[in-house]
């Protein structure tokens, strides 16, 4: 699995950023490979971010969450369905 962030130019805003994160992942189970991108475009008001390494680890963290939340979610779910039993859980 791999977290990449990508700032978003916004010519016409600059009091706040712009950040894409986009998770890549590919997990392999015994009887199935779960693999794909997810990404989410968030908004940090109030605080101008001219490049990737002005983020913290914390901000880093933060901005992933809902990823692997999503993640896992979608993983249970689909699994649920396509295997007609209960979904696979996630652990991270």
């Amino acid at each position: 699995m791999n977290v990449h962030f990508q700032l978003v130019d916004q010519a016409d805003n600059d009091t706040d950023t712009a950040i894409n994160a986009m998770l890549s992942f590919v997990i392999v189970l015994e009887d199935l490979v779960i693999s794909g991108n997810i990404g989410q475009l968030s908004i940090i008001r109030g605080q101008v971010i001219e490049n990737k390494e002005q983020l913290t680890q914390e901000d880093m963290s933060e901005l992933a969450t809902p990823l692997f939340d999503l993640l896992k979610r979608l993983t249970y779910e689909v699994t649920e369905v396509a295997l007609d039993q209960p979904g696979i859980s996630l652990e991270f």
